[in-house]
């Protein structure tokens, strides 16, 4: 990536005054990409091995020592934004030596010698099948960030928003929105080796109790957000600071944050429950179900109404793309689980 990475950063939305501050960001975290990628691995490892503790300890070791070094990098040492970067590559190092001492040292299952680290493509082929659902979510999540921003500075060049701040809001909810999807991942990640012993021993029973316990925390964690997002959008969005970039009026920049928020997220209720079916499925070794419920929102809803309406209610067209693909996908998700609770039955 790094010969690319003007095209792929100009690709993803950045422009002429912010793409210097993305470059600047980028080079650090691609070099440590690797790190990252092995962290997140060897963290699934840990919790199927029964360990959900250990793995979330690694997890927020490496975001403390994040949040800590940003404050020391950026506003001690004036870092700026290779200072961010520095802080999250490091957090991820933490969290990569936390999950590998547990392997080495700890692990419940089985022990790690060389003979572990020979490939064995039949295993692989098995893991590839389940992990198809969470390898299209990421893909999407990419190619929805480069749409969406693209879409977001055309229309936003036309509006009174001006080309940056949609892109600026639209970050700062992402990294919000990233926030609540993440404890219902966790919740359900937690979840799934007793998803998996149930559906393996039949226990057809606690598996449909499992699902409405997780569907409750769910809805409560859905419901919660939509509060604080309807009732409280610009404080939501203040908390990432005020905007201070040329060419960004104020006024217009949190008249578009208070819409984003209204707007976007507003059934993010269904966004957690979509998210939380998918990867109950394939917990329960369904990955064309995991898969259906992946594509409905992303790939068939949210990304053709992000290009389309636009064109018609201009940049708030993106906006309202993401509520009308959370009601198709939930409709098409409720659908899917009845068909699958009947098959349990069977």
């Amino acid at each position: 990536f790094f010969p690319l990475k003007y095209e792929l950063l100009t690709l993803f939305g950045a422009r002429e005054k912010n793409i210097a501050l993305a470059v600047e960001y980028c080079d650090v975290i691609l070099a440590f990409f690797p790190v990252m990628m092995l962290m997140n691995m060897l963290n699934s490892i840990v919790r199927a091995d029964g360990s959900p503790g250990w793995a979330m300890a690694s997890m927020i070791s490496g975001a403390v020592v994040n949040i800590a070094l940003d404050a020391v990098f950026i506003f001690a040492l004036h870092w700026g934004m290779a200072g961010a970067a520095w802080a999250t590559a490091i957090g991820q190092i933490i969290s990569l030596a936390v999950s590998v001492f547990y392997l080495w040292r700890k692990s419940k299952t089985f022990k790690l010698g060389l003979k572990s680290f020979i490939p064995d493509f039949k295993e692989f082929s098995g893991a590839a099948k389940l992990g198809v659902s969470s390898f299209i979510t990421q893909a999407t999540i990419v190619i929805i960030a480069t749409v969406g921003n693209n879409m977001l500075a055309h229309y936003g060049e036309q509006s009174i928003y001006g080309e940056y701040s949609p892109i600026a809001i639209m970050g700062v909810e992402n990294k919000v929105f990233a926030v609540v999807i993440n404890i219902v991942v966790g919740i359900c990640l937690g979840c799934q080796p007793i998803i998996g012993y149930n559906v393996g021993a039949k226990n057809t029973k606690r598996v449909k109790k499992l699902y409405f316990s997780i569907l409750l925390c769910t809805l409560i964690i859905g419901a919660v957000a939509t509060l604080i997002f309807e009732l409280f959008p610009a404080q939501v969005a203040g908390l990432f600071g005020d905007p201070v970039s040329d060419g960004v009026d104020p006024v217009t920049y949190w008249q578009f944050a208070v819409k984003t928020f209204r707007i976007y997220l507003m059934l993010v209720s269904f966004t957690c429950f979509i998210k939380m079916t998918s990867i109950f499925f394939m917990a329960a070794g369904k990955p064309v179900f995991s898969t259906v419920v992946s594509l409905i929102r992303d790939l068939v809803c949210l990304i053709p109404l992000i290009c389309v309406l636009p064109i018609y209610l201009g940049v708030e067209g993106v906006l309202w793309a993401a509520p009308i693909a959370d009601g198709v996908a939930a409709a098409v998700t409720v659908v899917l689980t009845v068909v699958w609770f009947k098959s349990l039955n069977k």
